[in-house]
């Protein structure tokens, strides 16, 4: 079962897209180039961008991942990850992504949203 943050991190031409994504991504609709970057609890927490159809393919393992962000490319995603980071460092004093996301996941039990 994929899950898909509340407050996902989306690039400044997204921003104001987000609740649509989120609704088309979950009927499996076609949303062009979007690059998801996912928080994959299968691969002990490894934060990969992957190209979001990818994740309507149906050998594709979904479960386990957590989307914790949307980028129009691969190198807007990266950037993306760059102020994820530098979140990371004001929150916690410390550069390490994958803890601060986990951490913003249990904060927040009620700000994911869980679909098929």
């Amino acid at each position: 079962m994929m899950r898909i943050m509340e407050k996902v991190y989306t690039t400044d031409k997204l921003k104001y897209k987000r609740a649509d994504l989120k609704q088309q991504i979950s009927r499996q609709e076609n949303v062009g180039n979007l690059h998801v970057i996912v928080l994959n609890h299968r691969a002990d927490d490894q934060i990969e961008i992957i190209k979001c159809r990818q994740l309507y393919q149906p050998c594709y393992p979904t479960d386990e991942l957590v989307v914790i962000g949307f980028a129009e490319s691969r190198k807007e995603a990266e950037h993306l990850i760059m102020r994820m980071t530098e979140d990371a460092i004001a929150a916690t004093g410390s550069i390490d992504l994958k803890r601060f996301v986990c951490q913003l996941l249990e904060d927040t039990p009620t700000g994911v949203i869980t679909w098929l």
